[in-house]
């Protein structure tokens, strides 16, 4: 489909790429891949996710193959696939599972259904493409039910939940499986040239959008300080403070608002308890992180999960 024909389809200005090279926001990406997939006809998603796991490989796709094992590829591709596209990729070990979770950057700009599964099955096909093994995940879930639901399971080799957010567990076997693809010698020069470009990214993105990015990656490490956002972007805590100052912004203002809309987002998962919620958010314990939810929201976590329930429950 020509370029300009898309950018009108999906409600676009047709020279929204001739500009400063700032590219698509999040919401200007969704709508430019709903309409692409929508004017494209009978698209055939799943084999679009298998093909694009396959190759031709990008940088951020070669730090994945080039690791050790599937957990620590995830972990170094979740730190630059905003670099490719607006996502996040999330790890956590629980029991005896890894839990992927793929998320919008921006919470408030969910993924179109037909994106979601593109990335559920791509993330999958990754895994089995470099371990060389049929990887089946324990568990697996979308936001939602799409047209070829049963052939997205037969897919995935599981029932398909539905879910806030793409996700899905693999057994710690599959995920510290070696690739076969290993190359440690390779990761230093590929993790340089990704950290440049993420440097000119953050160049050009608002200093209050930097330390919104820096605290997503350092929460889940149970890091919330200023000191550590202001070692994470290179600058000092009064400068940081000054720089947000400067954009009507304040640290913990962005911080309560980081904080709110994932607690929101992780309490409609009921397989994590208010306890491991409070550990990802970087709470010093389960009690401060009610006290805060409660300032926020004016309800206790477990009553916002159970409303949440209620709200979704009413929309099946």
């Amino acid at each position: 489909m020509p370029q300009d024909v898309a950018l009108k389809h999906a409600g676009l200005p047709a020279n929204l790429l001739d500009g400063d090279g700032q590219g698509f926001s999040s919401k200007q990406l969704f709508d430019m891949w709903d309409s692409i997939i929508s004017q494209a006809g009978d698209v055939d998603v799943l084999q679009m996710a298998r093909d694009s796991a396959r190759g031709p490989f990008n940088p951020a796709i070669l730090a994945f193959s080039c690791s050790p094992n599937t957990e620590v590829g995830l972990q170094r591709l979740g730190v630059f696939k905003p670099l490719v596209a607006p996502v996040r990729i999330q790890t956590m070990r629980i029991d005896n599972a890894l839990r992927v979770s793929i998320v919008p950057v921006d919470p408030e700009v969910p993924f179109p259904l037909s994106f979601a599964t593109f990335e559920l099955a791509y993330f999958l096909e990754l895994a089995r493409v470099h371990t060389a093994r049929a990887v089946i995940p324990l568990r697996a879930g979308i936001p939602g039910m799409p047209e070829q639901r049963n052939r997205l399971q037969s897919f995935v080799g599981i029932h398909i939940e539905q879910t806030p957010h793409v996700t899905f567990d693999l057994s710690l076997e599959d995920a510290l499986h070696p690739l076969i693809t290993e190359n440690e010698e390779l990761w230093p020069s590929f993790e340089k040239g990704l950290r440049a470009q993420l440097t000119v990214r953050d160049n050009k993105a608002s200093f209050s959008a930097r330390v919104r990015v820096a605290l997503m990656d350092l929460l889940p490490s149970g890091q919330s300080s200023a000191m550590a956002v202001s070692r994470e972007l290179n600058v000092s805590k009064r400068s940081l403070y000054r720089y947000l100052a400067h954009e009507g912004q304040s640290f913990q203002g962005i911080l309560d608002d980081i904080r709110t809309e994932l607690s929101l987002q992780y309490l409609r998962d009921d397989d994590l308890s208010v306890d491991e919620i409070s550990y990802l958010l970087a709470f010093s314990d389960p009690n401060s992180f009610y006290r805060a939810f409660k300032g926020w929201t004016g309800l206790t976590p477990l009553q916002a999960r159970s409303r949440q329930l209620i709200e979704q429950v009413g929309t099946i």
